[in-house]
């Protein structure tokens, strides 16, 4: 039963935490009212930002169904350190609050994040969402989550690749488009999985929120994950597609999002070729984002 739990975990993980490349194609117009969107957060400028996320996993396997649900949730402080030479604002995290339990027809658990509460790390944000010169994840011990799955600093960094969404560089309004290729590689048990498709993204609105100038966008992902690896000594294949949603609110004056709601479902298969099992799954997961500015 165990080595069901991982796998389940690891389709989370996957999920979350894939790569993504910069825009391809800008569909857009210029004008009085055109905005160019960057992330400059002003030095000093210093915010809290909230995030939860719920999935529910749904496995066939034996003539049996297997359903885990997983919720997780993580309070931060962010301050930014200032705009460097590049561009990118240098921005200083400390987690607060972190929790994750899981819900399964096996085993219930929560995950224990005490030792990365109050660590501080840094990262460069790049003008248009890349993320580079990660700083005190090194210092993240790894710690085995509640569905058996060990996560460390290397994780923690992809998630936040995929927090941030690439901005146009062109500058924008109500009506303009631009579409985000993905190609990814996460490295896993001694091998790679490789992720790819696009984003679709669209300003639907701009106005305002808490007293700050926003534009609403949306987007629709088609992405497809597939790859061979190793775990427990056995060789593992995996082939699934997602179609995720998000909407997401950017405070252009303050070079940053406010909030995001985003969700998504992945259906694919698990093949175990040793164990001649093939474990079809559709996972379901939700998450939000809400940033306040300090």
């Amino acid at each position: 039963m165990k080595q069901k739990t991982k796998l389940t975990s690891l389709a989370i993980f996957l999920i979350l935490m894939s790569s993504l490349s910069s825009c391809a194609l800008f569909k857009g117009a210029k004008g009085g009212d055109a905005i160019l969107l960057n992330y400059q957060i002003e030095k000093g400028q210093s915010f809290e930002m909230t995030s939860s996320s719920s999935s529910e996993i749904i496995t066939e396997q034996m003539g049996q169904t297997i359903s885990i649900q997983m919720e997780s949730a993580s309070k931060m402080m962010g301050k930014s350190l200032g705009i460097q030479d590049d561009n990118s604002t240098r921005v200083e995290f400390q987690y607060n609050e972190m929790s994750q339990k899981m819900t399964s027809d096996m085993a219930n658990g929560d995950t224990d994040y005490s030792k990365i509460i109050n660590k501080l790390f840094t990262l460069d944000l790049g003008a248009k969402g890349e993320i580079t010169n990660y700083g005190g994840f090194n210092d993240f011990p790894t710690i085995t989550n509640a569905a058996g799955e060990q996560i460390n600093g290397e994780m923690f960094q992809q998630g936040f690749k995929v927090m941030f969404l690439t901005l146009p560089d062109e500058p924008v309004k109500v009506g303009s488009t631009w579409i985000q290729d993905v190609n990814s590689e996460l490295p896993y048990g001694g091998s790679v999985l490789k992720t790819s498709g696009t984003i679709e993204y669209e300003i639907i609105e701009k106005k305002e929120l808490d007293g700050l100038p926003c534009l609403v966008i949306e987007s629709h992902g088609l992405l497809t994950t597939s790859g061979v690896f190793t775990q427990q000594g056995m060789e593992i294949s995996i082939d699934r597609k997602n179609n995720s949603q998000s909407t997401i609110i950017f405070a252009y004056t303050k070079g940053l999002f406010i909030s995001s709601e985003s969700s998504g479902v992945t259906e694919g298969i698990v093949d175990i070729p040793a164990a001649n099992m093939s474990i079809p799954q559709t996972i379901k997961v939700k998450s939000s984002f809400k940033v306040e500015f300090k």
